[in-house]
């Protein structure tokens, strides 16, 4: 679906408006909108194809994840608070040359 509007705020609205179906949209979906609007803004559509791509992958293999966490029962993954920003944020972790602490406060003992 597609709908064209001047105004990149009202843009952006009917994205969340039309994408929101009663639950908030993922840092994932918003990573992808940002780069699908970076693409028409600015490339002349161009990189379009290819972010819808990637990002179709991503979402697939996020799917297979979590539907073999869910089988094998790890619970890391089984885990209800585990979704698609929880692949995002690990993926960057396990990239980033930043030295990080993933570990969660709640866990930590003194």
């Amino acid at each position: 679906m597609e709908f064209i509007e001047s105004s990149e705020g009202d843009a952006i609205r009917i994205f969340q408006t039309v994408n929101d179906r009663g639950k908030p949209l993922s840092n994932m979906e918003k990573a992808k909108s940002l780069l699908i609007y970076f693409s028409n803004r600015y490339l002349e559509k161009r990189l379009d194809d290819q972010i819808n791509d990637v990002f179709g992958e991503i979402f697939e293999m996020y799917d297979e994840i979590k539907g073999l966490g869910e089988e094998l029962q790890i619970n890391l993954i089984s885990n209800k608070d585990f979704n698609e920003d929880s692949i995002m944020r690990y993926h960057f972790v396990s990239f980033s040359e930043e030295d990080y602490d993933a570990t969660p406060h709640m866990y930590w003992t003194t």
